[in-house]
């Protein structure tokens, strides 16, 4: 039977899907593009500079964002011993956290059109949602009763936008920080000498604690860095909205 619930499951999935395809294509794309920019060809030649949001679809990360609201795209990898030259640990920097800061500036948009657009109030049920994952159109038609359907679906699709890039942000930011930061500590042991760089980062790589460390990040991190996050955006979305006239 096609009630109430299943109308607002199906809204949840396509809009899930939208957002997803939507964040990992320009994720992915700026990524690959910075990665270039900054002499590494690695992202370019595996086909991750495309807008296509096939090149960047991640089958398991779509099955979980179906399954439990929250996925991601394919990996975008560096090789960082393409990049040299002056500047060299801050073009590691851009290369390795460009997909973090592309999502985590998605985010922060989507909650500034929010807060203009619907006003603060709205703040009491979206970041609710942001750090829950629990996305509801039905809650936000009761808050908004006079509004039309479509400007309810369109807060609900800014809501979400924001929900996943602060997920995916705060994922990319652990993972790829962690996988700079043992970079540039390379880097600083061996005093850019490429040899012994690759060899400290192939001997790093070989120890166990270099897999688990990530996964420990992400258990007592992930969280905290999530409110965190969100707390940052809702005082910008309150000063933007501030300067606009949206209070």
């Amino acid at each position: 039977m096609f009630d109430i619930q299943s109308a607002t499951s199906i809204i949840n999935i396509i809009t899930l899907l939208m957002v997803y395809l939507f964040s990992i294509t320009i994720a992915g794309f700026i990524k690959a593009y910075v990665a270039h920019r900054m002499g590494d060809e690695t992202a370019t030649d595996l086909g991750f500079l495309s807008l296509n949001p096939m090149a960047h679809f991640d089958f398991i990360g779509a099955f979980l964002l179906l399954l439990f609201g929250f996925g991601w795209g394919r990996f975008i990898p560096v090789n960082p011993f393409n990049i040299h030259g002056v500047w060299r640990r801050a073009k590691l920097t851009a290369a390795y956290l460009a997909d973090a800061g592309v999502h985590l500036a998605i985010a922060l948009i989507s909650l500034i059109l929010l807060v203009v657009i619907f006003g603060l109030q709205v703040l009491i049920v979206a970041n609710p949602m942001i750090l829950s994952g629990y996305l509801s159109h039905a809650t936000l038609a009761q808050l908004y009763t006079e509004s039309s359907s479509l400007s309810i679906t369109f807060a609900f699709l800014l809501i979400a936008m924001a929900f996943f890039n602060v997920f995916l942000g705060v994922l990319d930011l652990l993972i790829n920080g962690f996988g700079l930061g043992m970079v540039l500590f390379a880097l600083r042991e061996t005093q850019g000498d490429e040899q012994d760089m690759q060899s400290k980062i192939y001997e790093m790589y070989g120890h166990y604690l270099v897999f688990i460390i990530p996964i420990v990040l992400i258990f007592f991190f992930a969280g905290p860095l999530r409110y965190l996050v969100v707390y940052m955006m809702s005082i910008i979305g309150y000063g933007v909205a501030h300067l606009t006239g949206g209070i």
